[in-house]
């Protein structure tokens, strides 16, 4: 070894950039569901990124969720600049009927009106049903708008808008449900004969039997089916004029849209709504005639819905062909919510309007 001395210095720091994987989420005091996609497409826009690279992305988001103002009645539209991107909260439009952050006018752009009069009646009967697409956003978009048109009745069972592979084996339920899946499911798994299957890229249904004899032995009341079809049908042209797509039932709308076309969309979704309620109204006019007295204090045996509403006196005052599909319904369990829901003081207050 060389007796001469040598030094050894350490190579100056040399720093590598690191980039680690981020997630963002958000949580908002009022359901704008689909603002909130838009505000994520606005932040990954270029306009943003020299806010990015100064690293205050999250204190921008922060300020977004927690000192942005919010629509009031006093105010009910409110517009945000994020970057050179503008942002426009507004409030719903104030109906009688319960909020719903789902278009329902997707539903006619989806599925002709037969179709969805079809679907309505297997929901009201309480019927296993599987809808099935290639996007899994249609499958929540029209689940949620059939749960949502059931108003006064509120679905009571299974409810999967999107199943993944591993709890497949709910289709072999012995109980009623609605179930969401890729449209190629059944192409490798077999579909359980007590199912009903719903194609919603090409607005076809398969019944099972047992669903073919309960539509044909217990239809739904002739006359307020007719006049509801012929509303649906008249929506469904309206929907078709405005011609919004059926991606744009699960897309955000553009904020250079026309704010018109988005009004217009906004009015038919009330319609839709409203004529699946006159239906219920209609079938159901009588009923508060038919509620009993509570004679003792809420229990597990005075909720039985046999004891809180006369069925043979409703049966009295309506044709005895209806006779075969009231006494399916008042075996479901929607309605024997619904008839509990206006004998017991309930939270659920809106679903009283009826």
């Amino acid at each position: 070894p060389s007796s001469s001395s040598s030094s050894f210095s350490l190579p100056p720091p040399f720093f590598l950039p690191l980039l680690l994987p981020s997630s963002l989420f958000s949580l908002l005091p009022i359901p704008f569901h689909l603002l909130k996609t838009n505000i994520c497409s606005s932040i990954k826009s270029p306009s943003l990124t020299e806010i990015a690279s100064q690293r205050i992305l999250g204190r921008y988001i922060g300020n977004l969720m927690l000192d942005a103002p919010f629509p009031t009645m006093e105010r009910p539209r409110v517009q945000l600049f994020i970057g050179c991107e503008q942002i426009v909260f507004s409030l719903p439009v104030q109906t009688p009927l319960p909020l719903s952050v789902f278009t329902h006018w997707s539903l006619l752009a989806t599925l002709d009106p037969p179709t969805l009069l079809s679907l309505h009646s297997l929901l009201i009967l309480e019927q296993k049903m599987v809808l099935t697409s290639a996007r899994p956003a249609l499958l929540t978009s029209i689940g949620e708008a059939l749960r949502s048109v059931l108003f006064p009745f509120s679905w009571q069972c299974t409810y999967i808008p999107m199943c993944p592979l591993a709890f497949s084996n709910y289709m072999q339920a012995p109980v009623p449900f609605i179930i969401g899946v890729d449209s190629q499911y059944f192409n490798v798994f077999e579909k359980p004969s007590d199912v009903c299957v719903v194609d919603l890229d090409t607005s076809t249904i398969t019944l099972s039997n047992e669903a073919r004899s309960l539509l044909t032995q217990k239809p739904l009341p002739s006359k307020p089916l007719r006049t509801l079809k012929q509303d649906l049908k008249m929506l469904a042209a309206e929907v078709a004029d405005l011609n919004p797509g059926i991606g744009f039932a699960v897309e955000v709308t553009p904020i250079e849209s026309d704010l018109s076309y988005k009004t217009d969309l906004e009015q038919i979704d009330v319609k839709i709504r409203e004529a699946f309620l006159r239906f219920h109204a209609t079938i159901l006019c009588d009923y508060r005639m038919c509620l009993r007295p509570l004679l003792c204090a809420p229990s597990e045996r005075s909720r039985d819905a046999s004891l809180l509403f006369d069925q043979q006196q409703f049966l009295e005052h309506i044709p005895v062909a209806e006779w075969p599909f009231f006494r399916h319904l008042f075996d479901t369990q929607l309605f024997c919510v619904f008839v509990e829901q206006r004998s017991f003081v309930h939270s659920e207050s809106t679903a009283l309007l009826l």
